[in-house]
């Protein structure tokens, strides 16, 4: 049996980047960070040692150890995640729900249509979001 084919419908479709979304992609996602509480608060005490309410500088001092931000202010959390023992770097995404879809998507397409597990192994390698495995299934 032949496969079956996309839909006409864009709306039904998989969510994609644009090339225009691609082009702004550090900007979309260092956006996505200033508007997600949690992220933008660790940004900022990494980056300047300010501390935003509600979070104290213990729980910021805490849930920042995993995290990083180089001289571009850009956030990324460091993990040690391969066999090998080598670091990764997750670029972090704040809640913007229509942008994790479309890196999701792209993702998916551009790695032939990987099943579930194994695009958000793919996803994780370059990005840290919140609900992730929700984001995948979707």
């Amino acid at each position: 049996p032949l496969p079956v084919p996309l839909p006409e419908d864009p709306s039904q479709q998989v969510p994609r980047l644009s090339d225009e979304d691609t082009q702004a992609l550090d900007s979309l996602i260092n956006e996505s960070v200033k508007q997600d509480r949690i992220f933008e608060a660790i940004r900022s005490f990494l980056s300047s040692g300010t501390v935003s309410p509600p979070f104290s500088r213990e729980r910021l001092r805490r849930a920042s150890a995993q995290y990083e931000v180089d001289q571009n202010g850009t956030l990324y959390r460091t993990v040690l995640q391969r066999a090998d023992g080598s670091i990764v770097k997750q670029r972090v995404v704040g809640e913007d729900r229509a942008l994790l879809l479309k890196l999701v998507g792209s993702t998916h397409i551009n790695h032939h249509h990987l099943g579930a597990r194994q695009l958000m192994l793919k996803v994780k390698e370059e990005y840290h979001f919140k609900n992730l495995p929700s984001v995948v299934r979707r």
